[in-house]
């Protein structure tokens, strides 16, 4: 089990043949890295305590959990400066603070969160899924 931030780095430097992972196939990681045919088109989704938030507009000034090295990490930071982003190694370890209220929201692929939607009613989408290419390509490979 690897850091996500260490994947492309690891591969460069063989420390590894191929990584299995969600991770968005982007023009910058494809000048670093050779990726499969995309297996599935990807969006992301904003979560946060449910009732809390309605729109992304409300997480100004908030922390928002997200996963080291992700494209989601990225987007907030360029697209969204105005909302604070808490780094994590694991996205099990963001959904865990936002549970007990040490940070205000998630930022994570679609498919992962929207799993934590139907186990935990006292979760929500915060606004509505995002799918900027330019962020996260032309899906997952």
């Amino acid at each position: 089990n690897q850091a996500f931030d260490s994947l492309i780095p690891g591969l460069k430097f063989r420390r590894f043949d191929a990584v299995m992972a969600g991770m968005d196939i982007t023009p910058e990681r494809e000048k670093q890295v050779l990726f499969s045919t995309p297996y599935y088109d990807n969006s992301a989704l904003f979560v946060g305590q449910q009732g809390k938030f309605t729109s992304i507009d409300q997480l100004k000034g908030k922390k928002v959990g997200v996963q080291n090295g992700t494209t989601h990490q990225k987007f907030i930071t360029d697209k969204h400066p105005e909302i604070t982003t808490v780094p994590y190694d694991s996205y099990q370890n963001a959904k865990l603070d936002l549970q007990n209220g040490r940070i205000d929201a998630v930022f994570g692929d679609t498919a992962v969160v929207t799993e934590w939607l139907k186990s935990n009613p006292k979760l929500a989408a915060v606004g509505d899924k995002v799918t900027d290419k330019a962020y996260f390509g032309t899906g997952l490979g």
